[in-house]
Parts: C-alpha cells; sequence; structure tokens
C-alpha cells in the first residue's frame, strides 16, 4: 500500500510541475530555423578593389568600409530574411512590415499547419554577418555564429528547451554555416559540444575547396544543396577562393569524398506555363498532367536573386518569374517535405509550377519521374496575399541607390579621416565620389550613378 502510495505521489508531482509550466516549455524539441544571408554586393567595383579582395587585404578600404554601413540600414532587411548583425530571434508579435525575416517565418507556419504540423512553438532566428567577399572573414563571421548558437543553446537548456536546428543559408552565407563545423574542430573549447544541426539547408551557395569537405562532418545530420542551371552568380566567384571558379556541385576529388548518404543535391526548376503535344488530352487535371508524356513543360527558372529576395527589393528580380514576388526560400518546408519522401534519390530535380499546384520530381538516370501535390490552391492564395499584404510602402529601387551614395559618402569620409583616400583611377567613379561628396546625388543622369552597374541591392 506504501508503495502505491509512493508511485501515486510521484504521478501527481509530474503532472503538477508538467501544467505549471508555460504552454511553450512544455515541447521539449521544438524545430528551431535559423536564417543566413549572403554577401553584401560591393558599393563600388574599381580595379584596385577587386584586387584588395582577390588577395584578402579588405581591412580600412573603400569596399569594406561601405559595406559596413550597407550592413547596419534597416532599408536593405526589407526584401528577405536579414536583421541586424548576430544571431538575433525574429518576433513574430509585430505587426508591421519592416521585417522581412518574420514576413517569412508567418509564411513558413502556414505551410506546417497545411502539411500538419503545429507550427506554435517553433523558433527562428536571423544570423547576420558583415557580408564581405573574403573566405577569411567568413571563417572569423562562423567563430562568432558558433558562440552566440552555444549561448543560445545554454540560455534554452536551462528552460528544457532542446530545438531541432535547420540553418538555411543563402549564396556565401551557406558556406558561413559549413564553417561552422571548422570553428568546433579548431577551437579546444567545443571539440566535446553535443549539438548537432539537423539540417543545413544551402541555396545558390558558390561551391569551393575552402569548405565543400565539411559537409562531410558530423556537426551536419542532412544536407540540402539547392542550385539552379540559371543562376550565374553561384559559379562566378573568382575573387574569394583559391580556384578559379566557384562549383555548382559538390564533386569527388582527391581527399575528399562525397557524402552522399546525407547530402541531397536539389536541381531546382520552375515551370511558368504548360502545352499539350495533343489537342485531345483533357487538361483539368491539376498536378497529374505534369508528368504526363503529351504535356510539355516550359519554364523560367530561378536565377541567384530569386531565391531569396522578393521582388521588390531585387533588380535582378524578374517579372516573369513564376514566383513573383516571392522567393524560392519562401517554399522551403514544402520543397523539404516533397524531398524527404524521396530519401534514396541524393542527385534530384523538383520542378515546381505554381499554375497546377503540383511539382515533378525526376531523376534521368533511375529513370524515375512524378508528379506531386505542392500545397492546395488555397494556401497557395493565402501565400501570395500574404506577401503582398507585408510589402514595405515607400521602398524602391532608386532609395536603394540614394543608401549606396550615403554609404560611400560616409566611408570616403573615414577614410579621409585615416589619411588614406584615394581618388578612384577610374573616372565614371571618381566623378561619382566627387558628386556625393559635395552631397549631389542626381539618379537621373546615368554617367553619374553607380545604379547603372546594378550593384545597389544584396544578394
Amino acid at each position: 500500500m506504501k508503495y502505491f502510495l509512493f508511485l501515486l505521489n510521484i504521478v501527481a508531482l509530474s503532472i503538477f510541475a508538467e501544467e505549471s509550466l508555460p504552454e511553450k516549455l512544455v515541447i521539449k524539441n521544438p524545430a528551431m530555423f535559423i536564417f543566413v544571408h549572403g554577401t553584401i554586393k560591393p558599393a563600388e567595383f574599381s580595379f584596385s578593389s577587386l584586387v584588395k579582395i582577390m588577395n584578402d587585404i579588405i581591412d580600412n578600404t573603400l569596399y569594406s568600409l561601405a559595406a559596413k554601413y550597407l550592413r547596419q540600414d534597416p532599408l536593405f532587411y526589407l526584401s528577405q530574411a536579414m536583421q541586424e548583425e548576430g544571431l538575433k530571434s525574429v518576433d513574430l508579435t509585430l505587426d508591421n512590415t519592416t521585417n522581412t525575416a518574420r514576413t517569412i517565418a508567418l509564411l513558413y507556419n502556414q505551410q506546417f499547419q497545411a502539411l500538419g504540423v503545429n507550427a506554435d512553438s517553433i523558433l527562428y532566428y536571423t544570423f547576420g554577418w558583415n557580408g564581405l567577399l573574403s573566405d577569411k572573414k567568413r571563417y572569423q563571421e562562423a567563430e562568432k555564429f558558433y558562440k552566440e548558437l552555444k549561448e543560445e543553446l545554454a540560455i534554452l537548456s536551462e528552460k528544457g528547451i532542446y530545438p531541432r536546428i535547420t540553418i538555411i543559408g543563402y549564396s556565401h552565407g551557406a558556406n558561413v554555416a559549413l564553417y561552422l563545423a571548422a570553428v568546433r574542430n579548431n577551437n579546444q573549447d567545443y571539440v566535446n559540444d553535443r549539438f548537432t544541426i539537423e539540417k543545413l539547408v544551402m541555396l545558390g551557395a558558390p561551391i569551393q575547396k575552402e569548405t565543400d569537405y565539411l559537409v562531410t562532418d558530423d556537426l551536419f545530420k542532412k544536407i540540402y544543396h539547392f542550385y539552379s542551371t540559371e543562376d550565374n552568380v553561384q559559379i562566378a566567384d573568382i575573387f574569394s577562393s583559391k580556384q578559379l571558379f566557384s562549383g555548382r556541385l559538390f564533386t569527388n576529388r582527391k581527399n575528399f569524398k562525397v557524402p552522399e548518404e546525407k547530402l541531397y543535391q536539389v536541381r531546382l526548376r520552375l515551370t511558368k506555363e504548360i502545352k499539350l503535344r495533343h489537342r485531345a488530352y483533357n487538361i483539368n487535371a491539376q498536378h497529374e498532367i505534369l508528368a504526363h508524356p503529351l504535356v510539355k513543360l516550359i519554364h523560367k527558372d530561378p536565377g541567384h536573386a530569386e531565391l531569396w529576395n522578393f521582388k521588390w527589393g531585387a533588380y535582378w528580380y524578374r517579372d516573369t518569374c513564376p514566383i513573383n514576388p516571392l522567393p524560392v526560400v519562401a517554399f522551403i518546408p514544402t520543397f523539404l517535405h516533397i524531398i524527404d519522401q524521396h530519401p534514396d534519390l541524393h542527385y534530384v530535380t523538383v520542378d515546381y509550377a505554381p499554375t497546377e499546384y503540383g511539382v515533378v520530381v525526376s531523376h534521368k538516370k533511375k529513370g524515375f519521374k512524378e508528379s506531386k501535390a505542392f500545397l492546395s490552391p488555397e494556401v497557395h492564395v493565402q501565400l501570395w496575399d500574404f506577401a503582398n499584404l507585408y510589402k514595405p510602402e515607400d521602398y524602391s529601387f532608386e532609395t536603394q541607390q540614394k543608401q549606396v551614395a550615403s554609404a560611400l559618402k560616409k566611408a570616403q569620409k573615414d577614410l579621409e579621416i585615416l589619411g588614406s583616400y584615394r581618388r578612384p583611377r577610374s573616372k565614371i567613379l571618381a566623378n561619382y565620389m566627387k558628386h556625393i561628396s559635395q552631397g549631389y546625388f542626381d539618379d537621373t543622369e546615368p554617367k553619374k550613378s553607380l545604379y547603372n552597374y546594378r550593384i545597389a541591392h544584396l544578394e
């Protein structure tokens, strides 16, 4: 009898303890999503700047100082999942259009609910870094990332929360995330840490020898590498790596073998319309029609900007993009859901057709091709309506270019104080710097505006 009463007391105490906790703390292993932005486009391109970037000697240069001011400008947070530097939580309670990271998070929650996943306990963060085009700087930023992530996990563990971490890295932001493994291995204080990254999602990441081997590290349980063959920026980094061009895919090389058991390399395609090869075929089949042999898919695959930025914040985002104004990153929960249904397909093409509310998953070598539903028509409408609802007001490319001019002006003043400012050799750039140093900026005169070099936005 005493033994029975003892057990009864234990059960009662456990129930009381659980009921006394805040509702969110009952869930011990919530999902945690961390967004990591890409490189900040240089505010000026000159031969001397490129030489310094290639030699990785960019401290106290016009390039790095201007990039610092651009990185601190909240204007450039309005088109992407980006906040201040460091690991910052995303506040979902703010009801405004000034936090696009929040918009992305709420778009994710809508998809999770449609997929039958409870989104109430999901944690969202951004990690902001300096965005400089420098391999050395990316490693240094990864050191900050690791330290702050470890500290945040310690705070959560005190509350009984042990999150399942997914990092979504765009462009070189993905390489910053990969460097987390190197930071752990190179630091004696970290080698015994037990936390892991359940999923690393890479969007348009330049594949480089400096970081590619890190995909084999045990820190990462699963890695999803999304790429588009229309993304020319991904393979164009000849400045911050020892190899001539960055790669598009992870490939085997000396002393490195692609870990196919945990790495999924996913080619992304976007279908803008479908055409019938036979008039008699019934077209009212929604997503099932996509894989039919009598149907031809007309594509408009995503470029680099369309992977991460909303239409209103990226000059290179095309009006004809099938998911306009949304970026690919907005659909990651559903893409991962589709891919995880085919764990044996490690090199796969996922072709998304918004007009048919479906995707085609295919593997050419294995002769596999299958159409699947991609959320319901109702959820599609919700996602687009929600994105347009939170479009920032008074936000334009002209505003961006003026902020770029302001950043260059501040950088020039900093260099003048240091006594190291040199007039650019480029006549166009020199005239431009002269005008903005005098407080004059006229975006109606093309030759005086760096906007014409398409560098007045972030990648």
